[in-house]
C-alpha cells in the first residue's frame, strides 16, 4: 500500500512515543546540540550547541545558532517548531556556545565562548576577561540597509528604534505590530525572527532572494513583491494569514524563481493561489511526501541497509524518513538509472554508490547532481557511471571524495573545508578553473591522472605540497602512458615544492611563483661561451652574491631559475643547459651551429626572437604562454609549425624587401588562423613599399592549422 504521510500526524506521533522513548533515533537528551562531557555544575551535563549558515532545518533538535544572522534557537523533540531564544550580535567564527542546567563557572568555555542556562535560556553570558557576563539585548541586524530603515523610519517605513538609542532592542522588537521596509534596497531580513509579534510585513522592491520568516506565527500580512526569491518558501506554521493579504507573486513580481510556498492548511493555499495569481502556494500537510524519484533499483537496495531508513516497514521512503537516517549508505548495481533522491539523506555518515563490475549508465536527466548541506558526512563516492556534473556544497566533515571511472566534466566543491582526498582519476575533465582549490588548502592526497586536462592548473592555495609529493597525481605515467599531456603548467609556491613534485611526477610541468627554496642541481653546459654568459647575466641581476664567481664555478638550477630574459650571442656553438632556464619569460637566439631550439621545458615563455645571424632552423616543444614570435632576417626558417603555441598573437617578420620569399609554411593553434593572419606584422626594411607589402601578403596566405608538409 502506497503511503500519504503528512508531517503534523507524523510529529504528533513521535511526540506522544516520547513519552516512553525518545524520538531521538540516538536516544540522546533532544536539548542537546552536541557532544557532552561531565560539568562542574553537580551533575548536570554540559554541551554545545550546534552551528550553521542558516535557520535551524527540521530535524534539528536543540540549541542551534545561526551562524549568518547570529540568533540562538531551540527546537523542542517534536522537531516543529523553532523558538527563538537570544541575539549574540558578537558571536564570531570559532566561538563555541554552551549548555547546561545551572548558572555557568569559570572552568567552562574559553574566552567569548557564550553559555545558555537552561532554567532561564533567554539569557545568554559570554566569558570576556575570564568572567561570564550577559550579553545586551541588542538585536543583530545583519543588512545595512534594513537596520538603518528600522533605525530611521521614512516615507512609508516604520521605525523600530523608539526610544532613539541608535539600536534595537529585544523589547523594542516585541513590541513592534508591524515591520514595513519597501523600496530600500536591501539583501537580508536577518534579524526579523525576533519581531515575533508582528501581523504585518512589507518588503516589496528589494533584492531579497530568501526569507525566513516561519517562527512569526502572528503574521497575517506578507507584502513581497518586486524581490529576487527563488526556492521553496516555508509558511508552513503561519496559521493567521489572510486570503487575499499575501502578495508574492502577482503579475511581474520578479519573484519566478519562487518554485513553491508552503502554508498552513489546503484551504489556505487554495485561496492565496487565486488572491495572487498562482499555483505556488500549497498546504504543508502535503510536504513529507514518497521519494518517488528514487530509482526502483536504488531503492531496492536501499531497503535492505542495516538499519534500513524505511522506518515503518512499508517498503517506501519519505522526505522525512530519509533526512533521519544517519547511518552509512553503501550501495553496488550496474542497473541503477537514476541517484535522484539522494540528496534528502542529509545525516549520512558516508555514501558510497558503484557500478561495481559493470558501469551505472544514468538517464539523461541524472547525469547532473547536486549534494549540498550535508553536515555529519565524512566519504563521498560514485564509482564507475556517466555522471557528468556534480556539486558539493556545505559538508563541514567531509575528507574524502572519489568520482572515478566516469564520465565527470564539470565539479563545483565549496564549503568543504576539511576535505584531504580527492580522486578524480579516469574522467573527462578538461579544465580545472583558477580558483578551483582556494578553499580546498588541507587535501594531502590528490589524483586527476587519466583526464584530458588542458591548460594551467593552480595548487598555490594547498598546504604542504612538498611533504605530499608522492601523494599527488595528475601528469604522471599510468600504465606506462602518461595522461593530461596538455596541461601547460601546475603553479606551486616554493621552489622546494616544485622540485618535489616534479620528481615526484617524472616531469618538468610543476613551476614556483617565488623562487624560494633551493635546488643546488648543477647545470651542465657543453659551451663554455653559454655558460659565461650565463654567470654575466647573473651578475647583472645580483652582483653582491655573484660577483666572485668564476667561470669555473658551478651554476645550479637555483640559479638560472632567476632567469626570465635571455640572449644567446652567435659565440654559442651548442645551446646544452638551456633546458633548465624553466623561468625564462623572453629569449633572443644568435647561435651559430644548433638548428633546433627546443622550449618545452620553458613554461614561462611569452617571446621568442630567432636572428637571421644565427642558424636555428626550427622550434619544437610546446610553448603555452608565447604571445610573440619575431623573426629578424632569419632566412634559415622556411617552415613554422607554432601550433604548441596556445596564447600566441602575434608573427613578427623583419626583413628586408629584396629578401627572397622564404616562408612556405606556418602552422597555429586550432582557432587562431585568423587572428595570426590579421596580426602577422611585417616590419620592412628597404624602399620598395610595393614589394613589402606583397611579401606581408604572401605569409600570410601561409597560415594554417594543419602541419606543415
Amino acid at each position: 500500500m502506497r503511503k500519504r504521510i503528512h508531517m503534523l500526524l507524523a510529529l504528533t506521533t513521535c511526540a506522544i512515543a516520547a513519552l516512553a522513548v525518545s524520538c531521538n533515533k540516538d536516544n540522546k537528551d533532544p536539548e542537546s546540540g552536541g557532544g557532552s562531557s561531565g560539568g562542574g555544575n553537580g551533575t548536570a551535563t554540559i554541551t554545545q550547541a550546534s552551528q550553521g549558515n542558516g535557520a535551524p532545518n527540521p530535524t534539528e533538535l536543540g540549541y542551534y545558532v545561526d551562524k549568518r544572522s547570529k540568533t540562538l534557537y531551540k527546537r523542542d523533540a517534536s522537531g516543529r517548531a523553532a523558538t527563538v531564544k537570544a541575539s549574540l550580535p558578537t558571536f564570531a567564527e570559532g566561538n563555541k556556545l554552551y549548555v547546561r542546567e545551572g548558572a555557568p563557572d569559570s572552568s567552562v568555555g574559553a574566552e567569548n565562548d557564550f553559555y545558555v542556562n537552561t532554567k532561564e535560556d533567554t539569557k545568554v553570558y559570554q566569558k570576556k576577561s575570564g568572567t561570564w557576563t550577559e550579553v545586551s539585548d541588542e538585536i543583530y541586524i545583519r543588512d545595512e540597509r534594513f537596520r538603518n530603515a528600522l533605525l530611521t523610519g521614512g516615507e512609508g517605513i516604520l521605525k523600530a528604534d523608539t526610544n532613539g538609542d541608535g539600536k534595537i532592542s529585544k523589547a523594542e522588537a516585541l513590541a513592534a505590530q508591524a515591520v514595513r521596509v519597501p523600496n530600500v534596497g536591501i539583501s537580508s531580513l536577518d534579524g526579523i525572527e525576533h519581531f515575533k509579534n508582528i501581523q504585518v510585513l512589507e518588503a516589496t522592491n528589494n533584492q531579497l532572494e530568501t526569507v525566513n520568516i516561519n517562527m512569526l506565527t502572528a503574521l497575517q500580512e506578507i507584502k513581497l513583491k518586486g524581490n529576487r526569491l527563488k526556492g521553496e518558501l516555508d509558511f508552513s506554521l503561519l496559521s493567521n494569514l489572510q486570503n487575499g493579504k499575501v502578495e508574492i507573486m502577482k503579475g511581474d513580481s520578479g519573484n519566478s524563481g519562487v518554485t513553491k510556498i508552503k502554508v498552513y492548511s489546503d484551504n489556505l493555499a487554495n485561496s492565496l493561489n487565486t488572491s495572487d495569481g498562482t499555483g505556488k502556494y500549497t498546504a504543508s500537510s502535503n510536504v513529507d511526501r514518497i521519494l518517488e524519484e528514487l530509482d526502483p533499483i536504488l531503492l531496492a537496495k536501499l531497503l535492505v541497509l542495516n538499519p534500513s531508513p524505511d522506518r515503518n516497514g512499508d517498503r517506501a521512503i519519505t522526505i522525512s524518513e530519509a533526512a533521519r537516517y544517519s547511518e552509512r549508505i553503501d550501495i553496488e548495481s550496474s542497473e541503477i538509472r537514476s541517484l535522484k533522491g539522494l540528496e534528502f539523506f542529509k545525516k549520512i555518515k558516508s555514501l558510497r554508490v558503484s557500478g561495481g563490475s559493470g558501469r551505472m549508465e544514468l538517464n539523461n536527466d541524472s547525469k547532473t547532481i547536486s549534494f549540498s548541506d550535508f553536515p555529519d558526512i565524512e566519504s563521498f563516492g560514485i564509482y564507475n557511471s556517466n555522471l557528468k556534473e556534480l556539486e558539493v556544497k556545505n559538508a563541514p566533515k567531509l575528507t574524502k571524495i572519489f568520482v572515478t571511472n566516469g564520465s565527470l566534466d564539470k565539479i563545483a566543491i565549496s564549503e568543504v573545508a576539511e576535505l584531504q582526498v580527492l580522486n578524480l582519476q579516469n574522467n573527462s575533465l578538461t579544465a580545472i578553473a583558477g580558483d578551483f582549490f582556494n578553499t580546498l588548502t588541507k587535501i594531502n592526497s590528490l589524483n586527476l591522472l587519466q583526464n584530458s586536462i588542458q591548460g594551467e592548473i593552480n595548487l598555490r592555495p594547498i598546504q604542504n605540497l612538498a611533504t605530499n609529493a608522492g601523494t599527488f597525481q595528475i601528469v604522471r605515467a599510468y600504465q606506462g602512458t602518461r595522461t593530461n599531456t596538455e596541461v601547460t603548467s601546475i603553479i606551486v609556491n616554493t621552489a622546494d615544492e616544485e622540485t618535489a613534485l616534479n620528481t615526484a611526477e617524472q616531469t618538468s610541468k610543476y613551476t614556483s611563483v617565488t623562487g624560494g627554496g633551493s635546488n643546488n642541481t648543477p647545470i651542465t653546459f657543453n659551451s663554455a661561451r653559454l655558460k659565461k654568459i650565463t654567470l654575466e647575466k647573473l651578475k647583472a641581476i645580483d652582483r653582491p652574491l655573484y660577483g666572485r664567481r668564476s667561470d669555473n664555478d658551478p651554476i645550479t638550477q637555483s640559479d638560472v631559475d632567476k632567469i626570465t630574459e635571455f640572449t644567446v650571442d652567435n659565440n654559442v656553438r651548442d645551446l646544452t643547459g638551456l633546458e633548465a632556464f624553466r623561468k625564462l619569460k623572453k629569449l633572443t637566439l644568435y647561435p651559430q651551429g644548433p638548428t633546433t631550439i627546443d622550449v618545452s621545458t620553458m613554461l614561462q615563455l611569452e617571446e621568442i626572437t630567432l636572428s637571421g645571424s644565427g642558424t636555428i632552423q626550427n622550434i619544437v616543444g610546446d610553448a603555452p604562454r608565447v604571445k610573440l614570435v619575431e623573426l629578424d632576417e632569419n632566412r634559415n626558417i622556411t617552415k613554422l609549425d607554432l601550433r604548441g603555441f596556445r596564447s600566441l598573437e602575434e608573427v613578427r617578420i623583419t626583413e628586408a624587401n629584396t629578401t627572397p620569399n622564404h616562408i612556405e609554411c606556418i602552422a597555429v593553434p586550432s582557432g587562431k588562423e585568423q587572428l595570426i593572419k590579421d596580426k602577422i606584422i611585417y616590419s620592412k626594411t628597404g624602399s620598395n613599399g610595393a614589394a613589402g607589402a606583397a611579401k606581408e601578403t604572401l605569409y600570410r596566405s601561409k597560415v594554417r592549422t594543419t602541419a606543415c608538409d
